[in-house]
């Protein structure tokens, strides 16, 4: 997909999948990749928080060397994978405590994460971008620095306010969100499911009748404050209808 920002497009792709493929560097093999699957929430600049187990072979080898990448992809629909869009992360991996407000962020994205957070041995681990890799199809490939990949947020008041906004929208707006599913993803969705929101769109869980489809429903610019975002969600209620 040609761009003209493709650091944006890589961001929205990152956001708009809830598992990767995570390569880190064995210990058991002396160095040799070791790639698994990983369950991934962006923050609201676009870094990527992965929750691990401590026994799993990935977090040994991050705390003996905490280099690793992960990769998400569009999916391909049956047709040609190396046509569609794929983003790589290549980063450090730090352990990280989390507040109240990402956690629920994190599980309401990803709600069997809650229970493995009542086991008491999974942790979270940020995923410090260094460099990003973005493939938009043929042809269509970038280098993308970390101070372009990462959103420039002015402060935190979006962040704060956004388990309430989830609330709120998903008890009064769902005509609005089954709005927008229609003109954005062309699915018609019974009941949809707001599950969190960041500056530049929503992500929506399209229900069971769809396997709870996780989809990306862009902002047309970023924007930074609860007072933008309710003046835009409202402009695209009333265009979507």
């Amino acid at each position: 997909m040609a761009t003209a920002d493709p650091a944006r497009v890589a961001r929205t792709l990152l956001r708009s999948r809830r598992y990767g493929a995570l390569s880190t560097l064995s210990v058991e093999m002396d160095g040799w990749p070791f790639g698994s699957l990983a369950p991934y929430v962006t923050t609201h600049d676009g870094t990527p928080v992965v929750l691990l187990s401590r026994l799993a072979e990935h977090t040994r080898n991050l705390l003996a060397d905490p280099r690793a990448s992960l990769m998400a992809r569009e999916p391909s629909g049956g047709g040609d994978a190396q046509a569609v869009g794929r983003v790589t992360i290549l980063a450090r991996a730090a352990r990280t405590s989390v507040d109240a407000a990402f956690r629920a962020r994190f599980v309401r994205h990803l709600p069997e994460a809650e229970g493995y957070l009542g086991l008491g041995d999974f942790d979270f681990y940020r995923l410090e971008v260094e460099r990003v890799r973005y493939i938009g199809g043929f042809g269509a490939i970038h280098w993308i620095g970390r101070a372009d990949f990462l959103l420039q947020i002015p402060d935190d008041t979006l962040a704060a306010a956004e388990a309430a906004a989830v609330e709120h929208v998903n008890a009064a707006h769902a005509d609005a969100l089954r709005a927008l599913c229609r003109l954005h993803h062309a699915i018609a969705c019974t009941e949809p499911r707001l599950l969190g929101y960041d500056p530049e769109g929503l992500d929506v869980d399209a229900g069971a009748e769809h396997g709870h489809r996780l989809l990306r429903i862009p902002f047309p610019a970023p924007l930074f404050t609860p007072e933008e975002l309710r003046a835009t969600l409202a402009r695209m209620a009333r265009a979507a209808r």
